[in-house]
């Protein structure tokens, strides 16, 4: 199952992260220039505790887009 994220403010992407660790894929959407590019660079806007770790065990299952 793909769930879908619009909007990576610190939920969005707290949630998405959340979403795909559980095993889930999911494509996660931003409009704003460059914040889906730095994501899936890995370069984090937010400091959560152990969410840099989170993303990189999953990043397979995620895919950040500025392409609705």
């Amino acid at each position: 199952m793909t769930f879908g994220f619009a909007g990576l403010s610190h939920l969005g992407i707290i949630y998405s992260a959340a979403t795909v660790a559980r095993g889930f894929q999911a494509i996660a959407f931003d409009p704003r220039p460059g914040v889906a590019g730095a994501l899936a660079e890995g370069q984090l806007p937010v400091r959560e505790p152990g969410l840099e770790t989170l993303l990189d065990e999953n990043r397979a299952r995620i895919h950040y887009t500025p392409d609705v």
